[in-house]
């Protein structure tokens, strides 16, 4: 059998200040369809905010900040994966929200109506129970 090897992919919950996030729609598998936080694999060398910073921009146009840690999660699917998903807190800096990158989608959505956006992905559940949403 192959080796694999865990990734570790930076995801980023972007707020406006107004009580508003921005959901991504994946393009591709893992769960392509579904709705998330922006973010992407950390290349190496690369620090998690640097990560984050990058991924956000290429995903959704937007700038931002990176603020503290909300979770972690792992996926594990043996014999063909293993990531673990750091989501953080975003601050918006500017840019114009426009799907880009791996996202088929990317919109603003109320934090407290979030739960109610159809295909979320069941991992981005975990993180909004942590954020009380």
């Amino acid at each position: 059998m192959a080796e694999i090897k865990t990734k570790v992919a930076v995801k980023v919950v972007i707020e406006d200040g107004k009580g508003n996030i921005v959901l991504g729609k994946r393009k591709f598998e893992p769960d392509a369809g579904t709705w998330d936080a922006p973010g992407g694999l950390v290349e190496f060398g690369e620090r998690l905010e640097q990560a984050g910073v990058r991924e956000v921009k290429e995903e959704t146009g937007l700038d931002v900040k990176m603020g503290e840690l909300i979770d972690a999660q792992e996926r594990i699917e043996v014999p063909r994966r293993h990531t673990v998903l750091l989501y953080f807190k975003g601050k918006l800096v500017g840019g114009t929200l426009a799907a880009g990158d791996d996202v088929a989608e990317a919109k603003w959505m109320s934090l407290k109506s979030v739960r109610k956006q159809e295909n979320l992905r069941p991992i981005f559940l975990n993180v909004l129970g942590r954020m009380g949403a």
